[in-house]
């Protein structure tokens, strides 16, 4: 059980750090997180409150425009996408300014980083969670790679799965987006393919 634990806690502790500016504050920690829910909390406290105005929502054409009620807020956003097809979803602009690449820059490593962990481990985590158990605040989101595995061909399945099983698009067009709401949804397939790579190998 203590070496169960130990293995818990160091997957909430990311190996690295991505660089940061001086005096950036790193924001609250959830102590009873469930999985991805709870620490987009915590990316959320560390965003700037948003207002919930009627705006344009792009649609596949992107000649049209249709004026309807989309929320400014980028959760909500991310979530409404995930209760639809992503072939509905229109993704977001390429960031090409030095605005827009810092921006872009900036939501990944709030929301992107990458943790590695083992599929006994995560399962334990998602064990926890079902049983509405505490575990450690998670900062990162977890790269569940099988024996033998490294991160280039975890990516590569990643990738085809979300364009195939999720039929994302592109995920090169997303990640090259600087909408929040894009870095978001990117965040929630990493957590989602995690949970089926954790339960495939039952």
């Amino acid at each position: 059980r203590s070496s169960g634990l130990y293995e818990l806690r160091a997957l909430t502790e990311p190996r690295y750090s991505p660089p940061r500016g001086e005096g950036v504050p790193l924001g609250p920690v959830i102590s009873n997180p469930l999985d991805e829910a709870q620490s987009e909390q915590v990316a959320a406290q560390m965003a700037p409150t948003r207002s919930q105005r009627p705006e344009l929502r792009p649609l596949l054409n992107p000649s049209a425009a249709d004026y309807g009620f989309r929320p400014r807020d980028p959760a909500e956003a991310c979530r409404q996408a995930f209760q639809q097809s992503f072939t509905l979803h229109a993704i977001g602009p390429a960031a090409r300014t030095p605005e827009e690449l810092a921006l872009r820059t900036s939501l990944r490593e709030r929301l992107l980083t990458p943790q590695s962990t083992t599929t006994r481990l995560y399962r334990l985590v998602l064990r926890l969670q079902a049983q509405q158990k505490s575990v450690p605040a998670m900062r990162t989101y977890p790269v569940v790679l099988s024996p033998g595995e490294d991160s280039i061909e975890y990516e590569a399945q990643f990738e085809s799965w979300a364009e195939h099983s999720r039929k994302l698009s592109s995920m090169d067009a997303l990640r090259a987006s600087f909408s929040e709401v894009d870095v978001r949804i990117e965040r929630k397939l990493c957590f989602d393919f995690a949970k089926v790579r954790a339960k495939r190998s039952l």
